[in-house]
């Protein structure tokens, strides 16, 4: 089914936004770099990404098709948050620990995106 296939290229595709994102972002630590232009719009890609995922996930499971586990739902939003809220988080500190904020975010984000492939 076209619908399901779509799913599966854009969790792909999210899941290799949020290595490109943890890279980008381990660089900056390592060197203690100010986040550019560039930096924003790929982490704001990287969560149009995961949300479009999700988006098709609820009309997959609108129209029927549900994953193996429930908690597939619940990994899904929690991924989409992840690099958000540890941006959010450490808004206040420097270039070095926003940009560990972020590489932790998105850690966190591919272990969870990995466990969502795993329940899907």
């Amino acid at each position: 089914m076209f619908a399901q296939d779509l799913h599966k290229f854009l969790a792909v595709l999210s899941l290799v936004a949020l290595a490109v994102v943890t890279v980008e972002a381990g660089v900056r630590a390592a060197r203690a770099l100010a986040p550019g232009r560039w930096v924003v719009r790929i982490a704001n890609i990287m969560v149009l990404l995961v949300a479009l995922t999700a988006v098709g996930g609820v009309a997959l499971l609108i129209r029927g098709h549900r994953p193996h586990e429930m908690l597939h739902l619940i990994y899904a939003v929690l991924v989409l948050g992840a690099v958000p809220v540890a941006d959010s988080l450490a808004r206040s500190r420097g270039a070095r620990g926003q940009a560990m904020a972020r590489v932790l975010g998105a850690l966190v984000g591919l272990g969870l995106a990995v466990r969502v492939f795993a329940t899907g």
